[in-house]
């Protein structure tokens, strides 16, 4: 039930992302070319969910920047609820349209190696490891951005962000 609200709710980010667009933009998106549209400070709030239909909203903050290797670029995920924080930081290289990488959450330290592709709409990548298997997926429409991190056999259900660039 959990993880069926936070679908609805990622699709109903989405849509509203869809409606931002100005009529010349109407045209179906291309795929992403590179990881360059994630660059820089984003902000904005969501929805965290916990078993047992359990949700908190979020404040969070996300950053995403370059390092010396081509194609690869460093994510951090810092979000706050009544009750705590989440903490996120991934490593995301491009080869083409594959994506490859690890990922770590460090307030419930959880942790695993990333592996996923490009999309029409930005990227999606699965997460596994020891403790930890998920999904993430990160639309982007221009200045808009929408993360959802579905979580299987955690106490997590999943994250919903809406975030805005700057």
């Amino acid at each position: 039930m959990a993880s069926r609200l936070l679908v609805g709710l990622a699709c109903l980010v989405f849509a509203s992302l869809s409606m931002v667009t100005s009529p010349a933009q109407s045209k179906p998106a291309e795929p992403v070319a590179s990881l360059d549209s994630l660059l820089g400070r984003w902000t904005g709030r969501g929805r965290l969910g916990f078993s047992k239909d359990k949700f908190e909203n979020v404040s969070c903050r996300v950053t995403y920047r370059t390092t010396d290797v081509p194609n690869h670029l460093k994510q951090t995920i810092r979000c706050a609820s009544a009750s705590g924080k989440i903490e996120v930081f991934s490593e995301l290289y491009q080869n083409g349209m594959e994506l490859s990488g690890s990922w770590k959450e460090t307030m419930h330290n959880m942790s695993g190696d990333l592996a996923g592709q490009v999309t029409p709409t930005g990227f999606r990548v699965e997460i596994e490891g020891s403790d930890l298997k998920a999904n993430m997926d990160i639309m982007v429409r221009g200045e808009r951005q929408l993360v959802e991190i579905q979580f299987h056999d955690s106490t997590m259900v999943g994250l919903s962000l809406m975030l805005t660039k700057g």
